[in-house]
């Protein structure tokens, strides 16, 4: 009887603290938007309300130019050839995006696209 007690008290102590967790991810307040730059690659990664989506896509096909192609209203993992002489590897879905930009496959001005889109994916889900 003891320990169905404890456990009974246990599992509602560990529910109560994690409650303000499951709320904040269902109402998708997170937003994390981090930039690495190193010798040989460049990073972006961002977390966003997913209602911000859209934003996030359209800003995607602003600043990367695809010719062809559209990110609005895709998922995506894999790496990507836009058709304008970038090469990258991208996994997006509505509330995150990873993007890896090898720095040697790529040109200074395609860096420097990609550069921007770090830049205008804060506007876009803030």
């Amino acid at each position: 009887m003891k320990t169905t007690v404890f456990f009974a008290t246990f599992c509602i102590i560990v529910g109560i603290a994690s409650l303000p967790y499951f709320v904040k991810e269902a109402n998708g307040d997170n937003i994390s938007i981090s930039v690495s730059d190193s010798d040989n690659v460049y990073k972006v990664s961002a977390d966003y309300p997913k209602d911000k989506a859209r934003n996030v896509q359209k800003c995607l096909d602003k600043c990367l130019d695809p010719s062809g192609m559209s990110f609005v209203n895709a998922e995506i993992d894999g790496d990507i050839n836009p058709g304008n002489g970038m090469f990258f590897h991208i996994k997006s879905s509505p509330g995150k995006l990873r993007i890896k930009f090898d720095k040697r496959k790529n040109s200074a001005t395609s860096l420097r696209k990609m550069k921007q889109l770090g830049e205008e994916l804060k506007k876009a889900v803030l």
